[in-house]
């Protein structure tokens, strides 16, 4: 048995003593979703003692959706916002790895929908070509190989929190709620 691993009965008489952190999945999406999605959404691994939660914003464009969720992020006070696009199927690992990745903002590679179906990520304002992503994986086998680019989709990022907090800092402004609220 490992001894590391056991928690005492007082541990879990007040779970949010273990919380380190609570990750919300913000999608804003204007259709369905589907089934595949679906799946990957439902088998995505959490890191160990994170809450989660999932913010479903609609009927909005995407850049307000995403403020919203950032928004909702802020007055819930979470420590991360994953930012997730509905048609962005997830491997059961994905927030797992961005998650050890420890920076604070990443993203997960994934490919644009027409050809010649590039990563959505940037280097120079030029995109990163799918080759570019194969050769990376190919020269680190067995690692979580990362890369450095200038820009990403939002369609899968992992962002802490304090990125906003920081930028709010830096412009000396004050967080709000963007929604309207009934008198």
């Amino acid at each position: 048995m490992d001894v590391g691993k056991i928690m005492c009965a007082w541990e879990f008489s007040n779970p949010k003593s273990q919380i380190k952190g609570e990750i919300l999945v913000g999608l804003p999406y204007r259709s369905n979703f589907s089934a595949r999605f679906v799946r990957g959404l439902l088998s995505v691994q959490y890191p160990d003692y994170f809450a989660h939660s999932v913010f479903f914003e609609t009927g909005l464009p995407v850049d307000i959706a995403r403020n919203v969720i950032v928004a909702n992020g802020l007055q819930r006070k979470v420590s991360h916002i994953l930012f997730l696009d509905s048609d962005v199927i997830l491997k059961n690992d994905t927030i797992l790895q961005l998650k050890e990745s420890n920076f604070p903002i990443v993203s997960g590679v994934y490919f644009g929908r027409n050809p010649p179906y590039n990563a959505v990520a940037n280097i120079n304002s030029v995109p990163v070509a799918r080759n570019t992503i194969i050769e990376k994986r190919n020269s680190t086998p067995n690692t979580k190989a990362l890369m450095e680019v200038h820009e990403i989709g939002m369609g899968c990022a992992l962002i802490d929190m304090r990125v906003f907090e920081r930028i709010a800092n830096f412009h000396k402004l004050q967080w709000y709620c963007m929604l309207r609220h009934p008198d």
